[in-house]
């Protein structure tokens, strides 16, 4: 009775397994399977599954393309789990060796990329020496969903450190092992600089064809484009954040945060959606949100409010960069903003602050490098002018900025929220504090 083998490859390499196949014809006491429909379909993956189990060799035509396809690693992963005898055989030039499953990094390959006669004497040998298939378990494992792509079922999983490469690979690999689809393969920036402008538009457009944002963080900032302050994975977290997908971020438990030197980096890695665990229990947590979503709980993402409000910024001309910061909060959240002039005749600036506390529909005092008595008598005469509105104020609050050190104003409001950001103006930060004054503006509206 022949020996039954399953040839396992990727249909973007077809001229490669072309000769590959042609030569496993050739064996007189084989029989050689080979999917060629690529159709696709629940009939189509139930007949390569019935083939794996019946077969008694799995050769993998290994490529960076098997390597990438969910299919492929599916059709391998099932027949480890059925103790079938496994074959690679290199057929590609462009494998990256550091992405492939551990199990296949320390094995021997046939190397069938140019054969020549002594590579096809290695593939008989290797097969000859196979001993008889083991008999299947019992019960037998799960079978593996039919692999379809679609966005319920794709990871975005976001640049790393370099340090880090080898458990982005692990985190591709498991989940791919249970069908779920990851982008993009490889890091962006791996072997290459991009532009800040250019990362972005690749983020953002693979990131729309996913259900979920994963990214993996250490004590490393990573790279920083040229043309940015900001590194890769802080760029990529920004874009995740202002989509609104669930977040899924993993550091060490063991990691000690006072080794971060970098202070942006130091509170990406310390922000609320970062869960400390280790890297198996992580890629659970995103496996089952993926296949079991009201199981898993990701940390909520602010979606902006899109509201049909106006706040005034006010501050004194030496706070205008930071109250350019907060109007730009206030921009990407979907609220409208103003501040005062910044020139113009003082009776016309006058009027014109007057205009807007009356007017609009929440207030932000910026309290940065502004003395604690400018902040004081602004409070003051806020309090005049907002006594004569026709409905009360909304939200009401002092953001508090750099320097950290500062008087206090020693007045206070009912109502009057204080924004703390005294350490320091970060993306995160800035994020939860707007958000928080906007919760406000959320309940009036509700």
């Amino acid at each position: 009775m022949k020996k039954k083998i399953f040839l396992s490859y990727s249909s973007k390499t077809n001229k490669s397994v072309e000769v590959l196949f042609n030569d496993l014809s050739k064996f007189p006491d084989y029989e050689l399977w080979i999917d060629k429909k690529l159709s696709g379909g629940q009939q189509w993956w139930d007949e390569i599954l019935v083939r794996i189990r019946a077969c008694d060799i799995f050769i993998l035509a290994l490529s960076q393309e098997s390597n990438d396809s969910v299919a492929c690693t599916l059709e391998y992963t099932y027949a480890r789990s059925l103790r079938k005898h496994l074959l690679p055989v290199l057929v590609g030039d462009n494998v990256k060796m550091n992405q492939l499953p551990s199990e296949l990094q320390t094995v021997q390959f046939i190397n069938y990329c140019n054969p020549d006669r002594s590579e096809t004497i290695a593939l008989i040998n290797a097969i000859i020496s196979f001993p008889p298939a083991e008999a299947l378990p019992n019960p037998l494992p799960d079978a593996p969903e039919v692999p379809i792509q679609s966005k319920e079922r794709c990871v975005f999983l976001g640049d790393v450190a370099h340090d880090l490469e080898e458990e982005r690979t692990s985190v591709k690999s498991y989940l791919n092992q249970y069908g779920i689809y990851v982008l993009p393969n490889t890091c962006y920036t791996l072997d290459q600089t991009l532009e800040a402008t250019s990362l972005s538009l690749c983020t953002e457009k693979d990131l729309a064809d996913c259900a979920v944002f994963v990214q993996l963080l250490n004590a490393r900032p990573g790279k920083k484009p040229a043309d940015s302050p900001k590194g890769y994975l802080q760029l990529q977290y920004e874009i995740a954040r202002n989509s609104g997908k669930p977040l899924f971020q993993w550091r060490s438990p063991y990691l000690n945060m006072s080794s971060i030197q970098d202070e942006e980096h130091r509170l990406l890695v310390s922000g609320d959606t970062v869960r400390a665990e280790g890297i198996e229990e992580f890629k659970r947590a995103v496996k089952d949100f993926i296949l079991k979503p009201s199981q898993v709980k990701p940390q909520p993402v602010k979606k902006p409010a899109n509201l049909n409000a106006l706040i005034f910024v006010n501050m004194e001309s030496s706070d205008r960069p930071l109250a350019e910061k907060v109007c730009d909060e206030l921009k990407r959240q979907g609220v409208g903003y103003s501040r005062p002039l910044a020139s113009g005749d003082p009776s016309d600036i006058r009027s014109d602050l007057e205009v807007n506390l009356l007017e609009c529909d929440g207030l932000i005092v910026i309290y940065g490098s502004s003395t604690a008595v400018w902040v004081r008598r602004q409070l003051l005469e806020c309090r005049k002018m907002l006594s004569k509105r026709d409905k009360p104020i909304q939200a009401f609050a002092i953001f508090e900025g750099p320097p950290e050190e500062k008087s206090s104003i020693e007045c206070m409001f009912p109502n009057l929220q204080l924004l703390d950001l005294r350490k320091g103006i970060d993306d995160f930060h800035l994020n939860r504090e707007i958000s928080a004054f906007i919760d406000g503006l959320e309940q009036e509206n509700a």
